[in-house]
């Protein structure tokens, strides 16, 4: 090989190796301000346990929140030590086709009767 056609061939294997290993950059995604990321949440058809009606269609904070202000006692979706007060389904199909996706229990120094009034021993 003559010496330009050399030159040429180390010329190009150089550009090659720095280009390869070099930084790229990728073109920016122009981000709209107003558009939010936050998780969606989702609402639930809540029934109450006793007659099985439903009450009302909110998320699981929201419906949370409304029992504690209605009841002034803590609740939450652990069972333990606690009365079952409503069972939240993903549709309002009746008779039910789907297990509940959650439930919420009132935890009470006291029981509970079927009307939701304190039990006196």
């Amino acid at each position: 090989m003559n010496l330009p056609m050399r030159l040429l061939l180390t010329a190009g294997l150089v550009t090659m190796l720095f280009t390869a290993f070099s930084k790229k950059t990728l073109p920016t995604e122009s981000k709209d301000l107003t558009a939010t990321t936050a998780p969606k949440q989702q609402l639930l058809y809540w029934y109450d346990p006793w007659y099985d009606m439903l009450q009302d269609h909110k998320t699981i904070a929201d419906e949370e929140y409304l029992l504690w202000v209605m009841y002034g006692y803590a609740v939450d979706q652990t069972p333990g030590g606690g009365t079952l007060l409503m069972r939240g389904y993903i549709n309002n199909a009746y008779p039910h086709n789907t297990l509940p996706l959650a439930m919420l229990y009132g935890h009470f120094p006291f029981m509970l009767d079927r009307e939701g009034k304190p039990v006196k021993k």
